[in-house]
């Protein structure tokens, strides 16, 4: 089977799983109840329709909870203007060229090491744990545009491995437009565009060749590319949306606690100073304002101290370092998931799906079993009343435990690519 029928057949398959949950989605969207569509997508929808509004205020801001970029909104204008099944279909698609870029990917990666040895098959079965994930599956077509950005990223991960930097560039400035985290690669793209330079810093004793080749024009022009990009749609949108823009996208993210219900480690401290949070700004003393904002500022620099070194060691092998800096970041942080549209690309070469493949298993249960904990909780919390606060941020440290636990296995059984 040639490359171009295994794709094609995974692409097919990943569309009619998809177009089913699209027609389970509609219908069960009719239940007075419970609804299959995320409420993110009523978010997003109507942040398009205030941009085409004659009457309104031409801003998707006017939205309350909007905090994404207006280029979102923009996307979705079709949903008012078409049909509201659009921007599912986009995220969709977006999922599909996901499972493309892997595939391509994989490929790549396959002939790196002098022979193929990732042939169209097993790079089509190791890409299906993507595009054919019913977890996935079911995330887009509930309307999360989490797609988009792991389309961005893994385009921008392709565009480096496969000799077209410049196209890599492009797509990473879109991504970090787009979501401020994707801004943690930026460390290992910067090595590992130019790994021949790389190689010479590290063996290099002159100061003036150390200087050369960490600024050769390769990683220069990268930084320089993507930069433009970044601040080109950035300007764009700041000069139609304003200081609002700022904000709500980007500042709301970086000093935002969401003490209800995340897995970061300072989940109860955010929750016992949650009052401080929705305190009238007008009453807040400037020590309460200043100690919230460091605050926030401060539980970030672990995460971005333990990214930053995962990136710069495992630079030579840049899905696994990207793999490894999302998982490290999800594992510190309040988010979840990002990482899985790299797994597909690190799973082929760690022992953990070869000879030590016991150890894989009892991965997957542990994360499972502390998922399940704490999931018990939150449900408890957001669906029966009960506080069980204490019990969430407790049963949070249990899986950040179990997280770091995979983390140290998963490093300690990779292969170089």
């Amino acid at each position: 089977m040639t490359a171009m029928n295994s794709l094609a057949s995974l692409i097919w398959m990943g569309i009619a799983l998809r177009v089913g949950l699209l027609i389970y989605a509609t219908v069960q969207d009719t239940h007075p109840v419970i609804k299959y569509t995320d409420i993110d997508y009523s978010v997003f929808s109507d942040a398009a329709a205030y941009l085409v509004s004659p009457v309104g205020p031409n801003s998707p801001f006017a939205r309350s909870t909007y905090r994404y970029t207006p280029l979102l909104a923009y996307m979705m204008i079709p949903n008012i203007v078409l049909h509201q099944l659009f921007g599912k279909i986009l995220f969709c698609i977006c999922d599909l060229v996901v499972g493309a870029f892997l595939f391509a990917i994989l490929r790549i990666l396959g002939r790196m090491h002098g022979i193929d040895t990732m042939p169209p098959r097993r790079a089509c079965l190791y890409a299906a744990l993507w595009t054919l994930n019913p977890f996935v599956a079911v995330i887009s077509t509930r309307g999360s545009a989490e797609s988009v950005v792991a389309a961005l990223v893994l385009g921008s991960l392709w565009g480096i491995l496969s000799g077209r930097m410049r196209t890599g560039a492009v797509l990473f400035g879109i991504a970090v437009h787009f979501k401020i985290y994707p801004i943690i690669y930026a460390v290992p793209f910067w090595f590992g565009v130019d790994w021949a330079s790389t190689i010479t810093l590290k063996t290099s004793k002159s100061r003036t060749k150390f200087k050369m080749c960490f600024w050769s024009w390769r990683r220069v022009e990268f930084a320089l590319i993507s930069g433009s990009t970044f601040i080109a749609l950035t300007y764009v949108m700041y000069i139609l949306h304003g200081d609002e823009f700022i904000n709500e996208a980007y500042l709301y993210h970086i000093i935002r606690k969401d003490h209800r219900h995340n897995f970061s480690l300072y989940f109860y401290e955010m929750y016992l100073k949650s009052s401080l949070i929705f305190q009238a700004q007008e009453t807040q003393t400037l020590a309460q304002r200043l100690a919230y904002i460091f605050g926030a500022i401060g539980s970030f620099l672990p995460q971005l101290g333990l990214v930053g070194f995962v990136g710069i060691m495992f630079a030579h092998d840049l899905p696994t370092a990207c793999f490894l800096q999302t998982f490290a970041f999800v594992m510190l942080n309040k988010y979840f998931l990002w990482y899985i549209c790299l797994l597909p690309l690190v799973l082929p070469f760690s022992r953990l799906t070869c000879d030590r493949w016991q150890r894989g298993i009892v991965l997957v249960v542990a994360w499972v079993v502390g998922q399940c904990i704490w999931l018990s909780q939150a449900y408890r919390l957001e669906h029966l009343g009960h506080n069980t606060f204490t019990e969430l941020w407790l049963s949070g440290i249990v899986f950040f435990v179990i997280n770091v636990f995979i983390l140290n296995t998963i490093i300690a059984n990779q292969s170089i690519t």
